[in-house]
């Protein structure tokens, strides 16, 4: 089985160097792609094909949930799970409207972001 391949998309580099550290350690996860805001995001996204997308509801003045929804419509095959500080049932609607596959809080232990992204790809396969 090849590795999942992860897209990460965050306006903080601190956050985006921990997370490629983190999943680095995992044998099937391989990041493949960094973007540090929503338009490179969108522009990234077909180039590198990722299994998955892994994206900040908030980037500044620009809309993860925005970027969600075109690289939803760009690449529909591909799931989208939104990792944010901003763990609410508003911007949890949002997101799914956006066309996000699942959300998943910065607080939350890490194991249930591992958990979300091999869950995505097992669906998106």
């Amino acid at each position: 089985m090849s590795a999942i391949r992860v897209m990460l998309v965050d306006d903080q580099r601190v956050v985006v160097e921990a997370l490629k550290m983190r999943l680095s350690l995992e044998p099937d996860l391989d990041v493949v792609g960094v973007a540090m805001n929503a338009a490179a995001a969108i522009e990234l996204a077909p180039a590198v094909q990722p299994d998955i997308v892994l994206m900040d509801v908030s980037m500044g003045e620009e809309s993860g949930l925005w970027a969600a929804s075109e690289i939803h419509d760009s690449l529909p095959g591909t799931p989208v799970i939104m990792l944010t500080m901003l763990d609410d049932a508003t911007t949890r609607m949002m997101a799914r409207m956006a066309g996000a596959w699942g959300f998943v809080a910065k607080h939350e232990p890490e194991d249930r972001l591992l958990s979300a992204i091999r869950q995505a790809a097992r669906v998106a396969q």
